[in-house]
Protein backbone atom coordinates (compact mmCIF):
# COMPACT_ATOMS: atom_id res chain seq x y z
CA UNK A 1 0.00 0.00 0.00
CA UNK A 2 3.22 2.32 0.82
CA UNK A 3 4.58 1.37 -2.61
CA UNK A 4 1.71 2.41 -4.42
CA UNK A 5 1.09 5.67 -2.62
CA UNK A 6 4.76 6.24 -3.43
CA UNK A 7 4.80 6.01 -6.53
CA UNK A 8 1.60 8.16 -7.45
CA UNK A 9 3.48 11.09 -5.60
CA UNK A 10 6.63 10.26 -6.96
CA UNK A 11 4.46 10.45 -10.48
CA UNK A 12 2.25 13.82 -9.51
CA UNK A 13 5.86 15.51 -8.38
CA UNK A 14 7.23 14.83 -12.05
CA UNK A 15 4.63 16.20 -13.46
CA UNK A 16 4.36 19.28 -11.66
CA UNK A 17 8.45 19.57 -12.40
CA UNK A 18 8.03 19.11 -16.11
CA UNK A 19 5.09 21.95 -16.13
CA UNK A 20 7.34 24.57 -14.71
CA UNK A 21 10.02 23.90 -17.10
CA UNK A 22 7.23 23.96 -19.67
CA UNK A 23 6.46 27.30 -18.49
CA UNK A 24 10.30 28.98 -17.79
CA UNK A 25 11.32 28.01 -20.82
CA UNK A 26 7.52 29.81 -22.58
CA UNK A 27 8.51 32.41 -19.93
CA UNK A 28 12.26 33.06 -21.52
CA UNK A 29 11.89 32.97 -25.08
CA UNK A 30 11.33 36.26 -26.60
CA UNK A 31 8.52 38.20 -27.93
CA UNK A 32 8.60 41.63 -29.37
CA UNK A 33 6.34 44.42 -28.45
CA UNK A 34 4.29 46.28 -31.66
CA UNK A 35 5.81 49.31 -32.53
CA UNK A 36 3.59 52.63 -31.52
CA UNK A 37 2.79 54.86 -33.81
CA UNK A 38 3.17 58.31 -32.46
CA UNK A 39 4.30 61.32 -33.98
CA UNK A 40 8.12 62.07 -32.69
CA UNK A 41 8.53 64.66 -29.76
CA UNK A 42 9.87 68.24 -30.78
CA UNK A 43 10.19 70.70 -28.45
CA UNK A 44 8.77 74.16 -28.67
CA UNK A 45 9.77 77.35 -28.84
CA UNK A 46 9.96 79.55 -25.25
CA UNK A 47 8.55 83.21 -25.53
CA UNK A 48 10.80 84.39 -22.25
CA UNK A 49 13.70 86.00 -23.19
CA UNK A 50 17.09 84.31 -22.91
CA UNK A 51 19.14 84.55 -19.23
CA UNK A 52 21.39 87.07 -18.74
CA UNK A 53 24.49 86.20 -16.73
CA UNK A 54 25.00 88.22 -13.37
CA UNK A 55 28.70 88.49 -11.23
CA UNK A 56 29.01 85.93 -8.85
CA UNK A 57 29.09 87.20 -5.63
CA UNK A 58 30.72 83.71 -3.30
CA UNK A 59 29.98 83.36 0.34
CA UNK A 60 34.13 82.86 0.89
CA UNK A 61 34.72 86.62 0.46
CA UNK A 62 31.94 87.59 2.84
CA UNK A 63 33.34 85.12 5.69
CA UNK A 64 36.66 85.93 4.76
CA UNK A 65 36.08 89.86 5.50
CA UNK A 66 33.67 88.48 8.98
CA UNK A 67 37.03 86.31 9.97
CA UNK A 68 39.57 89.37 9.63
CA UNK A 69 36.85 91.45 11.79
CA UNK A 70 36.50 88.50 14.56
CA UNK A 71 40.16 87.80 14.59
CA UNK A 72 40.97 91.40 15.15
CA UNK A 73 38.70 92.01 18.18
CA UNK A 74 40.34 88.02 19.57
CA UNK A 75 43.53 90.10 19.49
CA UNK A 76 41.80 92.98 21.05
CA UNK A 77 40.14 91.18 23.42
CA UNK A 78 43.41 88.90 24.61
CA UNK A 79 45.36 92.40 24.77
CA UNK A 80 43.13 93.94 26.62
CA UNK A 81 43.01 90.61 29.41
CA UNK A 82 46.89 90.62 29.42
CA UNK A 83 47.03 94.09 30.48
CA UNK A 84 44.30 93.69 33.01
CA UNK A 85 46.67 90.46 34.14
CA UNK A 86 49.47 92.17 34.69
CA UNK A 87 47.85 95.27 36.38
CA UNK A 88 46.10 92.75 38.72
CA UNK A 89 49.57 90.90 39.25
CA UNK A 90 51.73 94.34 39.95
CA UNK A 91 48.95 95.45 42.59
CA UNK A 92 49.22 92.19 44.04
CA UNK A 93 52.99 92.96 44.41
CA UNK A 94 52.47 96.73 45.49
CA UNK A 95 49.96 95.24 48.00
CA UNK A 96 52.30 92.37 49.37
CA UNK A 97 55.20 94.59 49.83
CA UNK A 98 52.88 97.29 51.75
CA UNK A 99 51.82 93.99 53.89
CA UNK A 100 55.27 92.81 54.22
CA UNK A 101 56.44 96.51 55.78
CA UNK A 102 53.66 96.70 57.70
CA UNK A 103 54.23 93.87 59.63
CA UNK A 104 57.81 94.40 59.95
CA UNK A 105 56.75 97.53 61.88
CA UNK A 106 54.41 95.33 63.80
CA UNK A 107 56.78 93.19 64.81
CA UNK A 108 59.18 95.80 66.44
CA UNK A 109 59.67 95.62 70.13
CA UNK A 110 58.01 99.02 71.61
CA UNK A 111 57.81 98.69 75.74
CA UNK A 112 54.03 98.90 76.75
CA UNK A 113 53.68 101.21 80.09
CA UNK A 114 52.52 99.46 82.85
CA UNK A 115 49.34 99.60 84.09
CA UNK A 116 47.93 100.47 87.81
CA UNK A 117 49.10 97.19 88.93
CA UNK A 118 49.29 96.17 93.18
CA UNK A 119 52.65 95.47 93.76
CA UNK A 120 53.32 92.07 95.41
CA UNK A 121 54.33 91.48 99.14
CA UNK A 122 55.46 87.88 99.83
CA UNK A 123 53.75 86.59 103.20
CA UNK A 124 54.99 84.55 105.56
CA UNK A 125 53.93 80.97 105.69
CA UNK A 126 52.57 79.30 108.88
CA UNK A 127 54.06 75.70 107.96
CA UNK A 128 57.44 75.01 109.77
CA UNK A 129 60.67 73.86 107.42
CA UNK A 130 61.76 70.49 106.25
CA UNK A 131 64.80 68.93 107.61
CA UNK A 132 67.52 67.89 104.65
CA UNK A 133 68.31 64.42 104.79
CA UNK A 134 71.19 62.80 102.74
CA UNK A 135 70.65 60.81 100.50
CA UNK A 136 72.93 57.22 100.45
CA UNK A 137 75.09 57.62 97.89
CA UNK A 138 78.35 55.63 97.35
CA UNK A 139 80.40 55.14 100.36
CA UNK A 140 77.41 56.44 103.09
CA UNK A 141 75.24 53.45 101.53
CA UNK A 142 77.68 50.69 102.09
CA UNK A 143 78.34 51.88 105.42
CA UNK A 144 74.90 51.81 106.63
CA UNK A 145 74.45 48.15 104.88
CA UNK A 146 77.38 46.75 106.75
CA UNK A 147 75.86 48.06 110.14
CA UNK A 148 72.72 45.85 109.25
Amino acid sequence: MTKIRGKYHRQVLQERLREEEQQRSVAAQFQAQPIPQVKPFVPKRSDRPTTENEPISLNTEFRAEQRKCFDQEMEERERQLKLAKERKEMEEVSRMKEEIRRLRQEAQFRAQPLKHVVPFEPKKSSKILTEPVSPFIGEKRRQAMKKL
